[in-house]
């Protein structure tokens, strides 16, 4: 399996998709990974809807790196205001 974690300080958060309270130059982690199965996290609310419904209001560790405050302290994948998390899909060739 293919992990990786990258740490990229001030990055202008026009360029993302992370929620309207978050804005100006922030830290931002790209996690990357592989799965076999193109429609592993497909649900009702599309081909990535399993994926956040599980991270949803997953807890988090504060006061390490992040430039911004996380409260409260978890994962937020619904809400247009305070989404901190969110994934994009991309088909690598084969």
């Amino acid at each position: 399996m293919h992990i990786s974690v990258n740490l990229m300080g001030n990055q202008d958060m026009t360029e993302y998709d992370f929620g309207t309270e978050f804005g100006g130059t922030q830290n931002v982690w790209l996690l990357s990974f592989v799965v076999e199965q193109s429609s592993v996290f497909a649900n009702r609310d599309g081909d990535l809807g399993g994926l956040e419904d599980d991270i949803h209001n997953v807890p988090v560790i504060t006061d390490l790196m992040e430039s911004v405050s996380v409260n409260p302290a978890v994962f937020d994948s619904k809400n247009a205001k305070t989404i901190n998390i969110y994934f994009n899909r991309q088909i690598l060739n084969q």
